[in-house]
C-alpha cells in the first residue's frame, strides 16, 4: 500500500516521501500527512487552542519540527 500525502499529493516509496506526478496503477492508496505537512498542519491546529502557547516540539534527532 502506497502513502499520499493529503496536502502536498507526495508519495512515500521505500521509506521516503517523493513528488510524482502519476500514482502507481493497480497499488492502493491510503492517504496521510507527509512530515512537513503535518508539522505545519500542526502549528494551524495548535494556534486555534486558547491559552496555549505554540512550542516547537523536538524530535529525536533534537531537530525543530515546525517552521520546516
Amino acid at each position: 500500500m502506497i502513502k499520499k500525502c493529503c496536502v502536498c499529493s507526495r508519495v512515500k516509496t521505500e521509506g521516503k516521501w517523493h513528488r510524482q506526478k502519476v500514482s502507481p496503477a493497480g497499488r492502493r492508496i491510503s492517504h496521510a500527512y507527509c512530515p512537513s505537512c503535518f508539522a505545519k498542519t500542526m502549528v494551524r491546529i495548535e494556534n486555534h487552542i486558547p491559552g496555549r502557547p505554540v512550542e516547537a516540539p523536538v524530535n529525536e534527532l533534537g531537530n525543530v519540527l515546525y517552521g520546516i
